[in-house]
């Protein structure tokens, strides 16, 4: 983990405290755990807990019966329309067999077995004498007046399922093949192992390394191997370079110059000649930035910039940096017994840099970084395929008696320093450090975290320090090791570190410190998809739900009962009559039609027009003759005259 830490106002420079390594430490907030490595306000780099079970989110329609009911339903409705119309034409037979009506009402039976207009139009013809042959036609009317109205009986709700791996597994996609690891799963640290010890044990040559003992008289401790027997992590290499990128390119190789040009060096952050020749003949003024507590310095001669290009002998200097691995040596992580590496550092604001302002003008940033080992506690989720991550708590309790040695003087030596992890190149064997959760808090999430503790190896801890060390130039050292101050961009003879040229390209350190954190824990992580230390997500199914408003029902069950009963009623009075059921033949129509005179005036009304005058005023009525029917008037007085 990373943390920053403003140096505006630095309180005395801390010597190295020899207190006990109990200590209160304060609580950071992050979520499910996994070791982690993390930068501070600018804080440290954290080894991380394991992760929450990532969600991914997706929506499956899944039919419901209920639509195959509903469906089911309305085409026995739609057929049942048919039906009512067949029943229509059979009515007109049966309705000329019984009564005398005029011939209108005839035409108005035929119209409404070819469909609802015509059924409208016989409606009008029962408002005035009502009949239960009516039914038919207004259940047709109501049927597709109805129909629109369909989509109010049914609503739609997407509603949220949880299931796991086995369940999602056997939920049917919409192609019909549903894979057994569908749902997200994620690495989880459960043990930080990385580094090689790259000789046999007990070929290490004994030494003894001197540190002021607890009474303040000299006590020795002895070590077995350095640093340059431990193989760093290629992984833990490229994902410290990964987070230090993009670097800046190789600088050209510089002619080597002689202090001859000056009496004394200048007073600037990069004294260095040849970056200083341009200077030499000239008196300048030079504005300081200065932290005496760290013994920190930033300073450049006044005006504009003087570096046209990074190819350029010029002494502008952008940042200036110590590093240390000893938290007693910093002014907020003192109490940090998990620090891999901090940093103090004056920065120059990029407008002088753009030759924006002049260097008297020009702000400078004093901040505090470090990355420091801890358990993280992570909230996930997935969604459409992007992960979302929240650190919901973070830990970085050491644990007492952990990376430590049952020889007495190592753990004399251990509070001297501090609790530094760095051994400074001299390692006498260390158990594994370890990391906990408190008691109090990994009760409450016992069901989330699968341990409450997580260790690191000695030789992953070796290795991460001599990766870091090597790019920021740091040499092994016996005890209390800090650089002295390192400039960026340093052109001239003496060129910057590795890892110092990508804190200088940056512009922002402390960011910069984030971005390795995070680089080193997506390490950690996706280093445990080799083995069975993953944790299987929960899928989150949308169910699409249908309900029913069975109030709006009632309207078409309604309807359905009354056209039933017409039919019923229409089948009875044919049984009845004891005649065939002709429903709407044309030819039937052909065979039963007027004769005679009262055909004559019927083909005159039509060619006058005026054939619906005559139909609603000439009353007819089916006269049947050796088993045929024929359409006849009432009274032949009564016959229309054209």
């Amino acid at each position: 983990m990373a943390s920053y830490t403003p140096l505006a106002h630095l309180p005395p420079y801390p010597e190295p405290s020899h207190g006990s390594q109990d200590r209160s430490e304060p609580e950071n907030h992050s979520t499910p755990p996994e070791s982690l490595i993390e930068p501070s306000p600018p804080t440290p780099l954290s080894p991380e807990p394991e992760p929450e079970p990532a969600e991914s989110t997706e929506t499956i329609n899944q039919p419901e019966s209920t639509h195959n009911l509903i469906g089911s339903w309305w085409l026995e409705l739609s057929s049942l329309t048919i039906c009512l119309t067949s029943f229509a034409a059979i009515a007109k037979w049966n309705w000329t067999t019984r009564y005398s009506e005029p011939l209108i009402t005839f035409e108005r039976f035929d119209a409404a077995s070819r469909g609802a207009w015509g059924s409208l139009r016989l409606i009008g013809t029962f408002l005035q004498h009502p009949h239960w042959a009516s039914l038919g036609a207004l259940t047709t009317i109501i049927l597709l007046a109805f129909e629109p109205l369909i989509q109010i009986i049914l609503t739609f709700e997407d509603q949220p399922v949880t299931v796991n791996g086995t369940e999602h597994a056997q939920v049917p996609s919409i192609d019909g093949t549903q894979a057994t690891e569908a749902t997200a799963f994620i690495g989880r640290s459960s043990l930080l192992d990385a580094g090689i010890w790259t000789i046999l044990e007990g070929s290490c040559a004994m030494g003894f390394i001197p540190f002021p003992g607890p009474d303040g008289k000299e006590s020795k401790y002895p070590f077995g191997c350095g640093s340059s027997n431990v193989r760093p992590d290629m992984g833990i290499a490229a994902a410290i370079w990964n987070g230090f990128s993009p670097l800046i390119t190789k600088q050209n190789l510089w002619p080597t110059f002689t202090w001859g040009y000056f009496d004394d060096p200048p007073d600037v952050s990069n004294n260095s000649p040849d970056a200083n020749l341009e200077m030499s003949d000239q008196t300048l003024s030079i504005t300081k930035y200065t932290i005496p507590e760290v013994s920190l310095q930033l300073s450049n001669y006044n005006g504009k910039s003087r570096c046209a290009s990074e190819t350029d002998l010029c002494p502008d200097t952008y940042l200036s940096a110590k590093f240390t691995t000893n938290p007693g040596h910093t002014i907020s992580f003192r109490e940090l017994n998990t620090l891999i590496l901090a940093t103090q550092f004056l920065q120059a604001n990029e407008s002088w840099h753009d030759n924006e302002t002049t260097w008297e003008d020009t702000a400078v940033t004093a901040q505090e970084c470090s990355l420091f080992f801890c358990i993280n506690e992570y909230e996930t989720i997935i969604e459409k395929s992007i992960l979302r991550e929240r650190v919901s708590s973070s830990w970085n309790i050491r644990t007492p008696a952990s990376y430590d040695s049952t020889i007495k003087e190592v753990g004399e030596f251990m509070a001297y320093a501090n609790y530094t992890l760095d051994m400074n190149g001299a390692w006498p064997e260390l158990t594994d450090l370890q990391i906990s959760i408190p008691n109090q808090d990994y009760s409450s999430r016992a069901g989330n975290l699968s341990q409450q503790s997580f260790n690191i190896t000695q030789a992953s801890i070796m290795s991460l320090l001599k990766t870091l060390k090597d790019g920021f130039g740091l040499a092994d050292c016996t005890s209390n090791c800090t650089t002295n101050t390192t400039i960026y961009p340093a052109l001239g003879s003496s060129q910057p570190s590795s890892l110092m040229s990508g804190l200088g390209e940056t512009n922002n350190v402390s960011l910069t410190f984030e971005t390795v954190a995070l680089s080193l824990t997506k390490w950690m992580r996706d280093r445990e998809f080799s083995t069975t230390s993953v944790v299987h997500g929960d899928a989150t199914m949308f169910v699409v739900i249908t309900r029913v408003k069975w109030i709006f029902l009632v309207f078409p069950a309604v309807t359905l009962i009354l056209g039933i009963v017409f039919a019923a009623l229409s089948i009875r009075e044919t049984h009845r009559l004891k005649r065939g059921a002709w429903k709407d033949s044309a030819l039937v129509t052909l065979a039963c039609a007027p004769t005679g005179e009262f055909r004559d005036r019927l083909q005159a009304a039509v060619a006058t027009g005026k054939i619906f005058e005559v139909g609603r005023m000439a009353e007819v009525m089916m006269e049947y003759r050796d088993g045929l029917g024929n359409l006849v008037l009432k009274k032949e007085e009564d016959q229309p005259r054209v």
